[in-house]
């Protein structure tokens, strides 16, 4: 049988979804994914396996910004 799994809306398309914006479904819906943790949905170079760089951006989603970089 089928079970009801979490899904979150993936609007940038890079296969992390936005947490605030999640389904409980049976079956993915279209756009949705099942990984969540995309801190910025509306660009697709910022989700968790991004690497950070530095541009004043928390590029990555741990909510640091520009963490661990050589100068």
């Amino acid at each position: 049988g089928l079970e009801i799994l979490t899904y979150y809306f993936d609007n940038d398309q890079d296969g992390y979804g936005d947490l605030n914006n999640a389904v409980a479904d049976c079956v993915m819906p279209i756009g949705y994914v099942e990984i969540p943790g995309d801190c910025d949905d509306s660009d697709s170079n910022i989700n968790p396996a991004t690497v950070e760089i530095c541009n004043g951006i928390d590029d990555n989603c741990d909510t640091s910004i520009d963490e661990n970089l050589a100068l």
